[in-house]
């Protein structure tokens, strides 16, 4: 983590800073299940995805090896800069009042988590497209191919070696489609080339429904019912490792009920982020900053500097819930 502190520091604001300078350095280091990070201090870098191996061939001793189609895609993050500053009153600090702001760290590492999730629902819900421009927020809902070129993330033909990828699923979230969304992922296979046979790219792990508010009672009462109105077993709930995820930047009226799959038991993870530095974290005072003093104020400001982009469409499937 990159950390700026003048020189001059009022003694009052070292705790938050401190604790700030930890949480912020702990959140850094972490990738979710969702998504792997890299750090590289450098734009246009293309980061390579590794296709996955084909199968297995035959070989008897004085036979020449069998070498496999070993494909590696390219992929280009653009990030994009971010930030947010936190006022704290001299007044309050000089009258011992320094508790108020004792949940700043806090706020402030929920504020680069929150920016994480509202970029990975943005890739979710344009990722029918491929419309929209990732230079302008650092968000790009669109996966590379074979080719290098840029597709839409959700898409029935998506060609990875001679296998055809379809990962979107027509209708609301039921007991069925969630069924088919579930099966699509398990039986996506990788075919390297028309010779070989082919691959399962399920390597089994915990799955990941994720949906808006809207739709998180119609979810879990999907996933984790376990009995139909009826008195039957509901089946969905045996099926393994099936976890609700909501995500609250998906809730605003218009992708209400756009739902996602995503498996998050690969070696690789669904999206990437790029991030050109881990969040940035200035501290500025009345004694060093005229700004400061003349507002009698002293200042943390956080910066985060990244950009997000989906890797394998094998290894998510959407729907717009219609």
């Amino acid at each position: 983590m990159n950390v700026g502190t003048p020189a001059s520091i009022d003694p009052a604001i070292i705790g938050i800073v401190t604790k700030t300078m930890k949480l912020l350095y702990d959140q850094s280091a972490v990738s979710t299940p969702l998504y792997q990070k890299i750090t590289k201090k450098a734009l246009g870098i293309k980061f390579p995805l590794l296709n996955p191996l084909g199968l297995m061939e035959p070989w008897e001793n004085g036979q020449r090896r069998t070498t496999s189609d070993f494909k590696t895609r390219y992929l280009s993050v653009t990030p994009h800069k971010w930030g947010i500053e936190v006022p704290l009153s001299i007044p309050l600090m000089e009258a011992d009042q320094i508790e108020v702001y004792s949940q700043v760290p806090e706020m402030l590492k929920q504020s680069v988590m929150l920016q994480y999730e509202r970029m990975m629902a943005q890739c979710l819900k344009l990722g029918f497209g491929t419309s929209h421009n990732a230079l302008s927020d650092g968000i790009d809902p669109t996966c590379v191919n074979e080719a290098g070129a840029d597709e839409a993330l959700f898409a029935d033909s998506h060609v990875m070696g001679v296998s055809t990828i379809d990962n979107k699923v027509s209708g609301a979230l039921t007991k069925d489609t969630l069924k088919e969304a579930i099966y699509k992922l398990k039986n996506f296979k990788f075919k390297a080339n028309a010779k070989s046979d082919s691959v399962p790219l399920d390597n089994g792990g915990e799955k990941l429904l994720i949906v808006s508010p809207a739709e998180e009672l119609n979810a879990l009462e999907i996933v984790e019912r376990k009995t139909e109105n009826y008195g039957a077993e509901n089946m969905v709930s045996k099926l393994d490792k099936i976890k609700v995820v909501v995500n609250k930047w998906l809730g605003d009226g218009t992708y209400d009920h756009y739902w996602y799959v995503a498996n998050v038991g690969s070696f690789n993870k669904p999206f990437v982020i790029h991030e050109m530095e881990a969040p940035i974290f200035r501290t500025w005072t009345a004694q060093n900053s005229k700004e400061c003093d003349d507002r009698d104020e002293n200042s943390i400001t956080v910066k985060l500097y990244a950009g997000i982009k989906p890797t394998f469409p094998h290894l998510i499937v959407g729907s717009t819930g219609t």
